[in-house]
C-alpha cells in the first residue's frame, strides 16, 4: 500500500537529482513572487505577499507538471484559465481578444512542424518533396 502511495507521490521525479531541479524551481518561484508581493504590500495594494507567492508558486508547478505533455499544450491550458478568469472578472471584450490571437499562435504548429521537417531534411543532407 506506501509502495503505491510513493509512487503516486513520485510520480515523473524519475531521480533525486531530478527532485532537486524541481525543489529549487518551486523555492524560487515563491522567492521571486514574494518579492513583488512585497513591493505591492508597501504601495498598500490589495493582492499582497502571499497572492504574489501563491501565484508565482502555482504557475511553476503548472509548468513543471505539464512539461511532460508539452509547453504548448501547457502553455494553451494556461492561455485558457487566463480567458476563463478574464470572462469572471467581467472584461468579455478583453477575453475575445486574447482569444482571437490565442487561436491565431495555435494554428501556427502547421507552420512550425513544416519548418522544423525542412530543418531536419537539411540536416540530413536531403530535401523533402512536398
Amino acid at each position: 500500500m506506501l509502495h503505491v502511495l510513493w509512487q503516486e507521490i513520485s510520480s515523473g521525479l524519475h531521480n533525486s537529482e531530478q527532485l532537486m531541479h524541481v525543489i529549487i524551481r518551486l523555492v524560487a518561484a515563491a522567492l521571486l513572487g514574494a518579492l513583488v508581493g512585497i513591493q505591492r504590500e508597501s504601495t498598500r495594494k490589495p493582492a499582497g505577499l502571499r497572492t504574489h507567492m501563491l501565484v508565482s508558486l502555482a504557475t511553476a508547478a503548472f509548468v513543471i507538471s505539464c512539461s511532460s505533455v508539452g509547453m504548448s499544450s501547457a502553455a494553451s491550458v494556461w492561455m485558457t484559465a487566463a480567458i476563463g478568469i478574464t470572462v469572471g472578472l467581467g472584461s468579455l471584450g478583453i477575453a475575445v481578444m486574447v482569444t482571437i490571437p490565442a487561436l491565431i499562435i495555435l494554428a501556427l504548429e502547421g507552420l512550425e512542424r513544416r519548418v522544423e521537417d525542412k530543418q531536419g531534411s537539411n540536416d540530413r543532407g536531403t530535401t523533402k518533396q512536398p
